[in-house]
């Protein structure tokens, strides 16, 4: 598997949807606070039609804001840093023992499900969902840099082949840059020469 994300030496950009009551706290704050829910775990998606798919386009109850938070990539490399696999995988894992000591281990979550596109049709590659533990909440706010409202761009997206077009050419594969964490999710690196 690969991460694909929209980023930068610094930046990297994240996607969550919430309802309108939390969102507007946390644009007006640009970091977790209440009404948020600090006892439980959220999930980051890297994937911008991804979230369009978990949130319908924004419709969802309760997913009615898309916000894009970009984030500092030290805190996201620390977050994988901090994640096992939602799920024991034979071709990972040298057993199930050893995933559910790496469960016990790493308190952050990775799951990977089919990448979307423009129509929200299933693409053959997988795209990664975080879930940042309520241990590392702390963590992942003191890495948000800035949180937008971009509800609106979403609804311009929905089944547009051309800003689709456009928008997958500011994605790239992520360059996750431990490979122990690489290769406890099952993130592909990149050819050495």
């Amino acid at each position: 598997m690969r991460i694909s994300a929209q980023y930068s030496a610094n930046i990297v950009t994240v996607y969550q949807a919430y309802s309108p009551h939390i969102a507007s706290a946390l644009l007006v704050a640009q970091k977790l606070v209440k009404p948020f829910r600090f006892t439980r775990m959220t999930w980051i998606k890297p994937s911008f039609y991804w979230m369009a798919y978990r949130s319908d386009w924004g419709r969802k109850n309760g997913q009615e804001v898309v916000l894009e938070i970009s984030l500092d990539r030290a805190v996201f490399d620390q977050l994988l840093a901090h994640a096992s696999l939602t799920r024991y995988s034979p071709q990972i894992h040298g057993s199930a023992e050893q995933w559910r000591e790496e469960v016990k281990r790493f308190p952050n979550r990775v799951q990977w499900d089919p990448e979307r596109n423009y129509l929200l049709q299933r693409l053959e590659f997988g795209s990664l969902q975080l879930g940042v533990s309520t241990e590392c909440l702390e963590l992942y706010d003191s890495g948000i840099n800035n949180i937008t409202d971009i509800t609106n761009t979403m609804q311009v997206a929905e089944s547009n082949e051309e800003y689709y077009k456009d928008f997958l050419a500011k994605y790239r594969e992520y360059q996750v840059c431990d490979s122990s964490t690489a290769k406890r999710l099952g993130i592909t690196l990149p050819a050495t020469d």
